[in-house]
């Protein structure tokens, strides 16, 4: 008996959303997989496949409707069984359990992320077709699992497939449910013909659906990269690990085919933010860190149309600065002209002192050198209407400062607030920990962790300027976040904190 994996395509526009399906199906599954393509198939697309191990069987150029057509795979499939998956599905999982039902059963539907035929949604859907075949409504509204025509096990010989043809072409002509009409169809016919369902793990919606339980996630609706669901992120990340690890696929699919929603996703994604300027600082202990990530972030979609600005500090020679030859960086030399400092604040000093001084867009964005892209792609986030955006962070911690003299919470206040205290007490220096939150007992507002981070470039101005005023033009503390942090409270600046873990670990 030959078993495989079947996909069917019409035109360009599933392009990328197939490839990206049957690269995750790769990654669980080395078997026979099949794309019934209906027309021409682009030479570049083919090409992809090709990479993929995937056979392309041409079907004659399209006569009817996809939907319709789609219920007559089975005739033409080069299997005798078949799993039949979407071009918006993506696979999570090892596929041999469903393969095992396809061998065994005449034909497998999947049960669509836990919805009932009794929902009011199905219920409508399904009594629309009163006009066609009446006798069927009232068995299919008690059926219970409501299916899904994305993911299906086919069989030659079923007895639910030539049924299906016939009753899809009579519910066209009816106008029955035209965006779902096959699904309806396979809802209707269920009763009366034999069939397995499988669980909803095998058809989980992408678009309110849970993910981290699914096998198999379906992005429904042309869902597949929208920029306010963070179901759509698994997508993503499969996207851009495919144009990274296939040949051809970085030419082919850096391009949307007709797909709108990925042509505003890849567009959001790689426009350059001409109003930020990305700023990291180096010297000799972390250069070997930010060789490695200065590379990932110049190659990381998102970032690798921004201009960098590079503080360098402790490289002598060429040589040493070469990785640091890039179009999209500049370097300057960073000099802290302050004596007997510890490293940590003259380093850090750059991000206030250098920053205002170098930086001519109206925000920058802090990278760390340690800090490393955890995903195939940087996001923006929303920032123009805030002074800050960073990482939320619990408590401040005092580190690397030889400075004994007293607190790091009441030194600032000394710095920036002499008389005027925000603090309401004297921290002890001996209190190394400070948490922040509704749980501390001084109920001190939650702060961030600066190691990415985008502020506004006018208030790190002002920062420098009071530190030149009133510090001699020194930080009152080795720390660039604290002290943001601190200038944000008493300011009443506009912060957002975002989980930053998701894009970068340092």
């Amino acid at each position: 008996m030959n078993i495989g994996v079947l996909y069917f395509n019409r035109g360009t526009g599933c392009y990328v959303r197939l490839a990206t399906s049957i690269f995750s199906l790769r990654k669980h599954y080395q078997g026979p997989v099949a794309v019934m393509q209906e027309g021409a198939m682009s030479p570049r697309f083919a090409k992809v496949l090709d990479q993929l191990k995937v056979q392309i069987h041409t079907l004659p150029e399209p006569t009817e409707k996809v939907l319709v057509k789609k219920t007559s795979l089975w005739r033409d499939m080069p299997f005798d069984r078949a799993m039949y998956l979407d071009a918006d599905t993506l696979v999570q999982a090892p596929v041999d359990e469903f393969l095992g039902w396809v061998g065994e059963q005449e034909y497998v539907a999947a049960w669509f992320n836990g919805w009932l035929t009794s929902g009011a949604r199905m219920r409508k859907r399904i009594e629309d077709w009163s006009k066609v075949c009446p006798e069927l409504v009232g068995p299919a509204l008690a059926y219970g699992k409501a299916v899904n025509s994305g993911v299906q096990g086919l069989s030659k010989i079923s007895t639910l497939l030539p049924a299906l043809e016939e009753l899809a072409r009579l519910g066209d002509v009816a106008g029955c449910n035209r965006l779902v009409l096959d699904e309806l169809a396979i809802q209707l016919l269920l009763p009366s013909h034999p069939h397995f369902v499988a669980h909803h793990v095998w058809n989980t919606s992408g678009v309110f659906g849970d993910v981290k339980q699914a096998k198999i996630i379906h992005y429904h609706g042309r869902k597949h990269c929208l920029p306010d669901n963070p179901r759509c992120d698994l997508w993503k990340d499969c996207y851009f690990e495919l144009l990274s690890s296939v040949p051809n696929a970085r030419t082919c699919l850096n391009e949307s085919w007709g797909d709108s929603r990925l042509q505003a996703f890849l567009k959001s994604v790689d426009r350059p933010r001409r109003d930020l300027t990305v700023v990291t600082a180096v010297d000799p202990a972390y250069a070997g860190k930010l060789k490695q990530n200065l590379r990932k972030w110049l190659e990381l979609p998102g970032l690798r149309n921004q201009q960098f600005l590079v503080f360098v500090n402790g490289f002598c020679g060429p040589r040493e600065r070469r990785f640091l030859k890039h179009p999209n960086v500049r370097v300057v030399r960073w000099d802290y002209p302050h004596a007997g400092v510890s490293r940590r604040e003259f380093m850090l000093a750059a991000f206030v002192f250098g920053t205002a001084r170098h930086v001519k867009t109206a925000f920058w964005m802090k990278l760390d050198a340690d800090a490393a892209p955890q995903r195939r792609w940087w996001q923006w986030p929303d920032y123009p209407a805030y002074t800050i955006v960073s990482h939320r962070w619990n408590y401040t911690r005092i580190k690397g400062d030889t400075d004994a003299s007293g607190h790091w919470f009441n030194r600032l206040d000394d710095c920036f607030r002499p008389g005027c205290r925000y603090f309401q007490k004297t921290y002890s220096a001996a209190e190394s920990t400070v948490s922040h939150g509704p749980d501390n007992p001084d109920h001190l507002p939650r702060r961030f962790n600066s190691y990415c981070h985008i502020e506004r470039t006018k208030f790190t101005r002002r920062i420098a300027e009071v530190l030149e005023a009133n510090f001699g033009g020194r930080m009152p503390i080795p720390s660039h976040d604290t002290t943001a942090w601190y200038c944000a409270q008493i300011w009443s600046e506009k912060v957002k904190l975002l989980n930053m873990k998701i894009w970068f670990k340092n």
